[in-house]
């Protein structure tokens, strides 16, 4: 298992990053990177006083990708972070698990079949009071000879809601899936 790595420290003083700033900053980062390569790597921006930490991620599993994120948890709360952004690339079904169950599919999205689940980019920002900014781009992959990468579609802003999994506001206490 890979540590975290510290990508940058960007050190913003005299002023501290509003939330909306931190997520607008995670967005542009996550554009320009998947323009030039391609691929985001999962990322933490992590406010702390007047500075935003960078932390570039890595796992290659459910179990590994879980400690990493109570790994993160500690990581806030010791730090006294004021607010984070977290930026990953994720697959999301394109069909309900009831539509999944009732053609026979699997409904663990890791071993969907690709057809069955869409890939995105996702960035959410929280801040330790609980307000919170989410963002997602569907990826469309690349189609040779045309388009050497994949590219990200239009950016949707929405409303969090209550969804279990990823990273969802690690300044909560963890929570049980459903």
């Amino acid at each position: 298992m890979k540590m975290p790595s510290l990508k940058k420290v960007d050190h913003l003083g005299p002023l501290t990053i509003p939330l909306h700033g931190l997520h607008a900053m995670a967005l542009k980062y996550a554009e320009e990177r998947f323009a030039q390569k391609g691929e985001v790597p999962p990322t933490f921006l992590v406010a702390i006083g007047t500075d935003v930490v960078w932390i570039e991620e890595t796992w290659s599993s459910n179990e590994e990708r879980g400690f990493k994120f109570a790994l993160m948890r500690v990581l806030l709360q010791e730090m006294r972070a004021r607010a984070y952004s977290f930026i990953s690339e994720v697959y999301v079904a394109s069909m309900t698990i009831e539509e999944a169950e009732r053609y026979g599919l699997v409904t663990d999205i890791e071993h969907m079949p690709e057809d069955q689940r869409d890939e995105m980019l996702w960035i959410d920002s929280w801040d330790y009071q609980g307000a919170s900014y989410n963002s997602r781009y569907l990826i469309t992959p690349a189609r040779p000879p045309a388009r050497k990468r994949p590219f990200l579609g239009p950016r949707v802003d929405e409303e969090w809601d209550e969804q279990i999994g990823r990273a969802s506001n690690l300044f909560d206490r963890p929570r049980r899936a459903r």
